[in-house]
């Protein structure tokens, strides 16, 4: 079915892309100088670059497609739907009892409640996310335990309810892997079939991180990081890193906090452990990235910090949390009103997450539980002790990333 499936999608891309008029022909030759000086400025941080013109039929013959679903959050600059902006909650409880009691409330006004999940998802020690649908409502509900300890959202439980009709296709991802099921290609159409971006990667000895060798990225580079080697935090490029004479990378010329802006001249050192593995990755005072393993070897936590002297602010701090796979389940980073905690779902031994979730700790607005007495975040103290067993906070900011396998 995938075969049939792609060789449909392939045939529509071919039909499109051949459908030109006499007149473009006529005006080839002033459209193909236009058209490399575009390619040149929208390609910038391109390397071993493929041409403009690859298209989907010079990908290997194992190929795999999925389409991309994406939910956002009410924009609070605008006219805001209160009940839109209830169905994203966040809430701390000390009484398990009380807990699930909103949480079963929670579904039922939303007429989401089912006496068990369609699927439940551990994230190592991070999290337990529960996943509800219904195909007939168009509608989808996670509920989100966040651990004690390993989150910065410490024992909060998070639900997040949206129509489909509220989100949007992004296009499509063609993909390859290779036999450790690890992904050697990636491919982003958007819903005309034009490609957004294409990345190749390579793995070396010692190092639980990808390095891309061939990229071409256009459009919006924040949306393609998103959806592209979305299993991992960090992009290292191979073009800028240095090795031994065992080919053994040694040092990186490259910022490690922007992976857009392939920022040079700043060299990072690369420490193995006794066991030659990745331990540290670090550029002096400015930036530090330290990685943990399990006793099997297997990535188990990575810790990073960016200096706010040389860096952006945002995203400066943050932890990553695997799971017994080595798979990214969880990562939560530094902005100026709090955090944002990330979730990864997998499905059974893939190593691609079919959702990935972003939440940030801010409240729009919190009520309280026990009189419904309305308050907006901004008119509590911060000076106050405030019981947040007693309110709970919602609209926060929160993006939904899924990925259909077609």
């Amino acid at each position: 079915m995938k075969r049939i499936l792609a060789a449909i999608f392939l045939f529509i891309f071919a039909v499109t892309s051949c459908n030109v008029n006499q007149d473009n022909l006529n005006e080839s030759t002033t459209q193909t100088i236009e058209s490399e000086v575009q390619t040149e400025t929208v390609t910038e941080i391109e390397t071993e670059t493929q041409t403009q013109e690859e298209s989907i039929e010079d990908l290997p013959d194992e190929k795999n497609i999925e389409s991309v679903l994406w939910f956002n959050s009410p924009d609070l600059s605008k006219p805001l739907d209160d009940e839109k902006l209830r169905d994203i909650v966040s809430v701390w409880f000390d009484d398990d009892v009380k807990k699930f009691d909103f949480i079963n409330n929670y579904l039922r006004e939303r007429d989401m409640y089912k006496t068990t999940p369609d699927n439940i998802v551990y994230g190592g020690d991070s999290y337990i996310a529960e996943y509800y649908t219904d195909e007939e409502k168009r509608k989808t509900s996670f509920i989100i335990y966040f651990s004690e300890e390993q989150t910065e959202l410490s024992g909060s439980v998070c639900c997040v309810t949206f129509s489909w009709d509220d989100s949007k296709e992004m296009g499509f991802i063609l993909y390859e892997y290779d036999e450790n099921g690890d992904i050697v290609y990636e491919n982003l159409y958007n819903l005309l079939g034009e490609s957004l971006a294409n990345i190749s990667y390579e793995y070396f000895e010692g190092i639980p991180f990808p390095f891309i060798k061939k990229y071409r990225i256009t459009g919006d580079y924040n949306q393609n990081y998103n959806l592209l080697n979305r299993n991992q935090k960090f992009w290292f490029y191979k073009d800028h890193a240095f090795f031994d004479e065992t080919e053994k990378i040694t040092g990186y010329n490259c910022s490690l906090q922007n992976n857009a802006g392939l920022q040079e001249n700043i060299m990072n050192e690369f420490v193995y452990d006794n066991n030659d593995r990745l331990k540290e990755v670090s550029a002096k005072s400015s930036a530090k990235i330290k990685l943990k393993y399990r006793e099997n070897d297997i990535l188990n936590a990575v810790d990073y910090d960016f200096s706010s002297v040389n860096n952006a602010t945002e995203d400066s701090i943050g932890k990553i949390r695997y799971d017994e796979q080595g798979r990214m389940v969880y990562r939560d980073y530094y902005v100026t009103h709090g955090c944002h905690s990330c979730i990864y779902l997998y499905e059974g031994e893939s190593k691609r997450p079919w959702a990935y979730i972003e939440f940030c700790s801010q409240s729009y607005a919190y009520e309280n539980m026990n009189d419904n007495n309305f308050a907006i975040n901004y008119e509590i103290d911060s000076e106050e002790e405030v019981d947040y067993g007693d309110y709970y906070g919602y609209g926060n900011e929160v993006s939904v990333y899924l990925f259909r396998q077609r």
